[in-house]
């Protein structure tokens, strides 16, 4: 069920539960939403329920209406929203890429190890995602660092997109943890097309033990200063290296006909979804 509130019944829901509001923004200082702690809202004369924390988006800046999703609670961790799949390893996913405004919207796309993100406007102007800008050589048989010699084979934390931009304890999944996303046994997974009406494709992730759903678009994906495969392909990277071939590192891809974890040329521009674990974020 999703309704529609005012600012007023939005008013009045606080003064009912007599709850304080935090609002957040995104880098721009624009307000993304409100975060209603211990609030549980039935609507419609529904009966109060087990209380749990309710995140209300912001459909304009003029904040003239705002929306929520009843069946599916969310919770911020520093700024930003996570699902908790219930998964065994504890680990919280992002419910958007990093330098997204909302769940569907595309991001920042990274090569692997950079920090700096680039829109799909900058590809082929500011970056062109070859070896040839690559922040750790120009050679893929003779890169400067997570080389068969240095021994690395995870992101140095200082290297990590996630953890640059978001801050806190937000970091880029392993492969394990991407591995533990594809693992019928804990999440089902299938690609869906113009997700809740937003004209938007992906990958839907849904917890065979609670229920709650995690999505992740399409993006595609850069190289050689394009972007290509958007609404067909859904690349993210992980943190880790594929130590066979030092020049690829490992990371999610998905189409309409699966997905699963695979590696690709770490100087590929592919999204960046951040996670976080329930003892980190504590």
């Amino acid at each position: 069920m999703r309704k529609i509130l005012t600012v007023k019944e939005l008013i009045t829901i606080l003064l009912d539960y007599n709850m304080d509001a935090l609002v957040y923004t995104n880098a721009n200082g624009v307000p993304t939403g409100i975060s209603l702690s211990n609030v549980c809202y039935g609507g419609d004369g529904e009966a109060k329920k087990e209380c749990k924390e309710v995140i209300f988006d912001i459909q304009d800046e003029e904040n003239e209406c705002m929306e929520v999703a009843s069946e599916q609670f969310v919770d911020p961790y520093n700024g930003h929203t996570y699902v908790d799949l219930g998964l065994p390893s504890g680990t919280l996913w992002a419910t958007m890429n990093v330098g997204a405004n909302n769940e569907t919207d595309t991001g920042l796309y990274f090569a692997w190890g950079e920090t700096q993100g680039y829109t799909a406007s900058q590809v082929g102007t500011d970056k062109q995602f070859s070896l040839d800008d690559y922040k750790y050589g120009t050679s893929s048989s003779n890169l400067a660092k997570y080389n068969s010699t240095d021994g690395k084979t995870v992101l140095d934390l200082e290297d990590d997109a996630a953890r640059a931009n978001w801050g806190g304890e937000w970091h880029m999944p392993t492969k394990d943890q991407c591995e533990e996303l594809f693992n019928t046994e804990y999440v089902t997974n299938t690609f869906v097309t113009d997700y809740n009406g937003s004209g938007v494709n992906g990958r839907l992730f849904t917890s065979v033990n609670n229920g709650k759903t995690l999505f992740i678009p399409a993006a595609g994906a850069c190289s050689g200063g394009s972007v290509s495969d958007v609404g067909d392909y859904g690349d993210v990277w992980a943190s880790s290296l594929d130590s066979s071939y030092a020049s690829f590192a490992w990371g999610i891809g998905f189409n309409c006909g699966g997905g699963g974890v695979y590696d690709g040329s770490r100087y590929g521009g592919l999204s960046v979804r951040a996670v976080v674990s329930l003892d980190e974020k504590i």
